[in-house]
């Protein structure tokens, strides 16, 4: 019996552990947000940690996915959500939900005062909520932007909320010295409470990994530990300056967090016990990052970049960025790639030894930011200066695998950032030619020779004039053409029958591919005067298949701003890069048309009869007037004695009877008349005719002509 009761004592126990652990990773996997940046540090622990590689190999202007600028500074982080869409907020309150790969605006809202909170998505990423300045916090359909919900609190807010991933309860603190937890589902309260000391929260809070415990920091000098559930106070940890940064948690409950008194701080989550804490040389208003490798970063007033041993405290590096202060708030990629900010200077620095890999100039918030990652590494950044930016990992021109990036090779382009396979690199079109690392195909010039996947201008053989077979009325890359007027008269119909009356198979643009899409954006939605144009797509109504006019299939549709059966409208434009359905008989003053490019070919001919090809010629050249071209001919020959070559001769041609025909005749010669300065003419036989000073003199009466030499000058007509 006592053998059974002691092995069955730790069974239970194991059991009960397992059952406990499981139901946790059930609880919490269930609640995870598909999105890929849900908040202002990424979770609800304040990690600021991304679970994708970022830009991390290099950077230039081709690694921009898109940079658009409007009039007010982004004083805060994006939230980006699974469907598309990089939301962040100005200064002043306005609310931008950018079409992701695109910068294009989706939608806005104006907040009724200014912002510095950052926005959080629910965890369906259906309601996108964020603070005010004069309290309130707002809940907004993040599809749209339409607001749902609206609660005044009773301070200012430049704390960021948090969600907790069991129950859509929001947290956040306001100058007055709360902290709320609000139902985010109908914007209910569920508590409030104040801290002790009455001075302003500015802090974003962070939960710990069961969401138990809530963490803010204050102005005060104290972080604080609320209970999660009903907002009593756990414990508080008083430090030598005011706490404006936000806490981290780590997985073993340790909170980190700076303060003004150049410190970083490491206390037990569950007590507020001081674990560790490691010295910079001025404020810390910037937020901890952590990493997996068991590294903790932060920014400095100093003008460093730190890293500590999480579980010591121990300096690991310290690196300068440009020396201006880093209130920035690193975020950390899966590969400890480190992205901070200086007010000067952005980079991306190794987290293992802090080398910088890379770096820009920014205009930073001086109050301190961040930024945001998307699932396919790109990095979203918001600037004081109104900018707002998108860097992708992988500029276009390459493809990136398995952290490494490759150069698409000569002879094929690539239009598109953050492509991950060389599927992505695409065969140079004919007429054009694509060195390694081509963004876009490069036109042929005019006598060279471009066949399909050519790496380089070949020069067009001697004989030969090579050509583009691209339509007179077409241009650009593919063949594409287009049309401005000053006056809108294009309708869907009369569009297309403006594609129709060309020829050529040309019809308006169809989208089969991201390369397509971004083709008709960069080369035509961005230049166009109006931008606007018409696709080929159309729906004759709400139960009937969309199709493309040129009869090819839809099968793409990454470019749809709505589902197909949206009754709006039945015909489809291209604008801001996405395809709105609308009344077909709306007009634009533009018009795209395209020529199948299949039936493009970029071919050298051989010279026909009566031309010449010099090399690298584009078209053949006549044969000039007293020369004959043969075939091939690469130079024109000249017409030889006893011969005349008209123009665009192909042959010389036997001077007749009673005609005279000297080397380059145009024509034959019947009546000279000899000059009267010619004296002593010395008469020769037909039979040894000379050349150079030979005057022509008369007929006799046979049938030849009598030639003769003189000093003097001659006139040949005839």
């Amino acid at each position: 019996m006592q053998i059974k009761f002691v092995f069955f004592i730790p069974t239970f126990f194991f059991i009960f552990i397992f059952l406990n652990l499981f139901l946790f990773i059930f609880v919490n996997s269930a609640a995870v947000s598909n999105s890929p940046w849900q908040q202002r540090r990424n979770d609800q622990f304040g990690s600021g940690k991304s679970l994708f590689n970022g830009p991390s190999l290099s950077t230039s202007s081709e690694n921009k996915l898109w940079s658009t600028t409007v009039d007010h500074p982004f004083p805060s982080s994006s939230v980006i959500t699974s469907s598309g869409f990089v939301i962040s907020i100005t200064s002043i309150g306005m609310v931008i939900a950018f079409i992701k790969d695109t910068g294009d605006v989706k939608w806005t809202f104006v907040a009724d005062s200014s912002v510095n909170s950052s926005p959080i998505l629910s965890l369906d990423e259906s309601m996108l909520f964020f603070g005010e300045k004069e309290g309130n916090i707002n809940c907004l359909n993040s599809t749209d932007g339409s607001l749902i919900w609206k609660y005044l609190t009773d301070g200012r807010i430049s704390s960021s909320p948090v969600i907790s991933s069991s129950n859509n309860i929001l947290f956040v603190g306001t100058t007055n010295s709360s902290v709320y937890a609000i139902n985010g589902i109908d914007g209910t309260l569920v508590w409030t409470e104040k801290v002790a000391s009455d001075q302003a929260i500015e802090s974003s809070p962070a939960l710990n990994y069961n969401e138990s415990l809530l963490f803010i920091g204050s102005t005060d000098k104290c972080m604080y530990a609320f209970n999660a559930t009903n907002g009593q106070l756990k414990w508080s940890f008083e430090t030598d300056g005011v706490i404006l940064s936000s806490p981290a948690v780590s997985s073993d409950n340790i909170v980190y967090f700076g303060s003004n008194d150049t410190k970083l701080y490491a206390v037990h989550g569950e007590n507020g016990t001081k674990l560790w804490s490691a010295s910079t040389f001025g404020a810390i208003l910037s937020s901890p990052a952590l990493s997996d490798y068991g590294f903790v970063f932060i920014g400095s007033d100093d003008g460093h970049a730190y890293c500590f041993n999480a579980h010591t405290g121990q300096a690991v590096w310290n690196t300068s960025l440009d020396g201006s202060a880093i209130s920035f708030s690193p975020i950390i990629d899966s590969e400890n790639i480190l992205y901070i900010s200086s007010l000067n200077l952005f980079a991306a620095l190794n987290g293992s030894n802090g080398v910088i890999i890379w770096s820009m100039d920014v205009y930073m918030s001086p109050f301190g930011s961040g930024a945001s990652m998307g699932l396919d590494g790109t990095l979203y950044l918001g600037l004081y200066n109104g900018s707002f930016s998108a860097i992708s990992r992988c500029r276009a021109g390459f493809y990136c695998e398995a952290g490494t990036m490759f150069s698409c090779p000569a002879g094929t382009y690539n239009s598109l950032p953050s492509s991950t396979s060389a599927n992505a690199c695409l065969t140079c079109p004919p007429g054009f030619y694509c060195p390694a690392e081509s963004v876009w195909p490069v036109l042929c010039s005019s006598g060279k020779l471009c066949p399909q996947g050519s790496q380089q201008e070949l020069p067009c053989p001697i004989g030969k004039y090579c050509f583009f077979d691209c339509p007179e009325a077409y241009s650009n890359f593919k063949c594409l053409s287009h049309r401005f007027i000053d006056t809108a008269i294009y309708t869907w119909s009369v569009a297309r029958q403006y594609c129709l009356s060309l020829n050529y198979d040309a019809d308006l643009p169809s989208v089969h591919n991201a390369n397509d899409q971004n083709m008709l954006s960069t080369h035509y939605y961005r230049n166009l005067p109006k931008g606007q144009f018409w696709l080929g797509l159309t729906i004759e109504s709400p139960s009937s298949p969309a199709e493309w006019s040129d009869g090819s299939p839809v099968n793409y549709f990454k470019g749809l701003a709505v589902s197909f059966n949206d009754p709006s409208g039945y015909c489809y434009n291209f604008g801001a890069f996405v395809w709105s359905p609308l009344n077909c008989d709306q007009v634009y003053q533009s018009v795209v048309c395209v020529y199948d490019a299949e039936n493009v070919v970029a071919i050298a001919v051989a010279c026909p009869n009566g031309t010449y090809c010099p090399q690298n010629s584009s078209e053949p050249i006549p044969c000039p007037p007293g020369y004959y071209c043969e075939p091939g001919t690469a130079t024109p020959l000249i017409c030889p004695y006893g011969y005349y070559c008209p123009n665009a001769a192909t042959a010389p041609i036997l001077c007749s009877n009673n005609s005279f025909c000297p080397e380059g005749a145009v024509e034959e010669i019947t009546e000279v008349l000899q000059t009267q300065n010619c004296a002593n003419p010395l008469e020769l036989s037909i039979a040894t005719p000379t050349i150079g000073n030979t005057a022509i003199l008369s007929s006799t009466p046979s049938d030849y002509p009598i030639l003769s030499t003189c000093e003097s000058d001659v006139i040949l007509s005839g």
